[in-house]
């Protein structure tokens, strides 16, 4: 059985990534309940591509902001955002706040963020077998704007060979 590896890395130097990375998402871990092998763990563990449903959709004005089909990726958004990248980025949004991301948060979930700085729509997922599970949850920069929420279920897929291209969620 071989060492398992990640972008070329050894799983120990995965976990010293995965740990820094983690705290430069800037989730507050509870250093006394998570060790750095599980959060290499559950990085390893969420990677990858899903098709999503949300149930309803979170309607006008926040189509465009969640696609049919993304990539989670294990590699950090580019210095100063935070998280770590989400492929696609939608074409016809521009990210003032940064580029899609997504981190670790609690012992069993995570959050993936599409957003231009005034709106966006979070989604708010824990790990179930081969899905994420969760709520979407949209949100603008407008007082008193509309917030709609969706269940949100995301299922594993095998990742296309070429960049995914952007597709809104149904």
């Amino acid at each position: 059985m071989s060492t398992p590896r990640i972008l070329g890395l050894s799983a120990l130097s995965c976990s010293v990534a995965a740990w820094g990375l983690y705290l430069l998402s800037g989730a507050q871990p509870d250093l006394d309940r998570i060790e750095p092998l599980d959060l290499a763990d559950r990085i390893i563990a969420a990677q990858g591509c899903y098709q999503i449903r949300l149930e309803p959709s979170l309607g006008p004005p926040f189509i465009g902001f969640t696609p049919s089909l993304f990539r989670l990726s294990a590699d950090p958004n580019p210095h100063p955002y935070p998280g770590m990248q989400v492929e696609p980025h939608n074409p016809g949004l521009t990210y003032m706040a940064g580029p899609p991301n997504w981190g670790l948060t609690g012992e069993d979930s995570l959050v993936i963020e599409w957003g231009s700085g005034l709106g966006g729509v979070q989604l708010r997922l824990q790990q179930r077998g081969e899905a994420l599970i969760g709520k979407a949850e949209g949100s603008t920069d407008v007082v008193g704007g509309p917030q709609p929420s969706a269940r949100a279920e995301a299922v594993r897929v095998e990742c296309p060979t070429s960049p995914i291209a952007w597709q809104d969620a149904p």
